[in-house]
């Protein structure tokens, strides 16, 4: 695999010796949240396609007993049904806009794309046609007023991407100074970030996500891996976090992406300056399997991706799933190390269709279509927090500072696995001291730390 990276967080260990650190105090160790365990379950109407949150519910795209599409609202602590809506053309697509308290929603009447814009109740405000017809379209908003279309086009091959001004819900425009050239791959999501005057692909045709200039012929940066026998591999499960979010103030484009077909997690962010997609870590990971396949994207060759993620928009709390999976794994990102560290893993009584995580990160919602449920997941349950977190703390905090110094672990998850084990058979040598962490991980930890003091 070739990967981009940043050089601060994954540095040689030959400058090992040169470095020092400062031991953080107690009340500064980074502590994750732990696995959110499942609060309220409740029975759906309709067989579950996507779910979002905004304004304190849960939307659920579905299919109702006459196959027609549907959408749920249900209140996001109760699960309670507040209201729902049959629509007259097939949506394949919802996104919400908490800022500007709308949903949105894309699909197709059998001849053409149907953009529409609804209130919180579902009530249609406006609409506009989108030519050519999409295959398998997708939605993202933007804090500015642009909701971001993506999909397939010429009888679903290249790819597709637009923006729709949604200044006036009453009349949606189609804006035609925002365009991506570099849509060969096909797009299976797509993001705009006026700001930076970039629009990030995630291709549907293999694994890759690209960073374009916004209607200039030009590609930034690609962020993917390398095969050498040219095979396809299964497209990323992306999501995105943007600076102008509430939460995330003036920071870059931020995006955590699952290489379902290797089992790994990557953290990349958008280096403005340099115009580059840059890696600042990843773990792997492993959702038990099960016989499940996915089909074949209708009018396509592709197969339907199979993975799910979604996380509060600090990325405090991280969910990763698999549609052909009962588990969803739980991730932090740690702020101090620009890293990913592994909480723990959630079981579901059903393969979920969708998941989605509040901005918040106090709670979480995932459907399934296998028993058309709806779960909320949340840290109120009954079990005690302190026994959701995998590993040990002080091994995690050992893994921590080697990482920190610039010898990978693998995975930040308190487990002595073979990758730590390396990383500090290599400090023990370079610094001449000898660490016991399966007997004493703290004192471990205190060892290493003082030995990279300044002298």
């Amino acid at each position: 695999m070739m990967f981009a990276r940043k050089i601060p967080v994954l540095m040689m260990a030959s400058m090992l010796l040169s470095l020092s650190i400062v031991a953080a105090s107690a009340e500064d160790a980074f502590r994750p949240i732990p696995t959110l365990a499942m609060e309220a379950r409740a029975p759906l109407d309709i067989e579950a396609q996507n779910v979002i949150l905004s304004g304190g519910f849960a939307y659920v795209l579905g299919v109702n007993a006459a196959g027609v599409s549907e959408i749920e609202i249900r209140d996001a602590a109760s699960l309670e049904l507040v209201g729902s809506r049959a629509t007259e053309f097939t949506i394949e697509d919802i996104a919400a806009d908490p800022d500007r308290a709308a949903v949105y929603a894309v699909g197709n009447n059998g001849s053409a794309t149907l953009f529409q814009v609804l209130d919180p109740k579902l009530n249609p405000l406006g609409g506009i046609t989108i030519k050519p017809r999409i295959g398998h379209p997708t939605l993202t908003t933007t804090s500015d007023g642009q909701v971001a279309v993506s999909g397939l086009q010429t009888e679903f091959s290249d790819g597709f991407f637009a923006a729709v001004d949604i200044g006036n819900f009453k009349e949606p425009i189609l804006r035609d100074d925002i365009y991506a050239v570099d849509a060969r791959r096909g797009v299976l999501n797509g993001w705009l970030d006026t700001r930076f005057g970039a629009i990030f692909l995630s291709a549907a045709w293999d694994s890759r996500l690209l960073a374009v200039a916004t209607g200039k012929p030009y590609l930034m940066s690609e962020f993917g891996v390398q095969t050498a026998n040219g095979q396809l591999s299964e497209p990323y499960a992306i999501t995105a976090q943007f600076g102008h979010d509430a939460c995330r103030g003036d920071r870059e484009p931020s995006f955590l992406i699952a290489d379902m077909t290797r089992n790994v997690l990557s953290l990349v962010d958008f280096n403005e300056a340099f115009q580059s997609l840059d890696m600042l870590s990843f773990v792997e990971f492993n959702l038990a399997p099960t016989r499940a396949i996915m089909g074949r994207l209708e009018g396509t060759s592709m197969r339907e991706p199979a993975g799910l993620i979604s996380a509060s928009c600090d990325q405090s709390v991280i969910f990763l799933g698999s549609k052909t999976s009962y588990e969803i794994a739980q991730f932090a990102r740690n702020e101090d190390l620009a890293s990913l560290e592994r909480v723990g893993t959630i079981k579901l009584p059903g393969r979920p269709a969708d998941i989605a995580v509040d901005q918040s990160g106090n709670f979480a919602v995932a459907v399934s279509a296998e028993n058309r449920a709806i779960m909320r997941f949340g840290n109120e349950a009954k079990e005690n927090p302190s026994d959701r977190i995998i590993g040990d703390a002080d091994v995690r905090e050992l893994q921590r500072t080697l990482t920190e110094i610039g010898l990978p672990v693998g995975s930040i998850d308190g487990i002595l696995g073979a990758k730590t084990i390396r990383a500090m058979n290599l400090a023990e040598r370079r610094l001449g001291i000898e660490l016991n962490p399966a007997n004493d991980a703290a004192q471990s930890v205190e060892i290493l730390k003082r030995a990279l003091e300044p002298k």
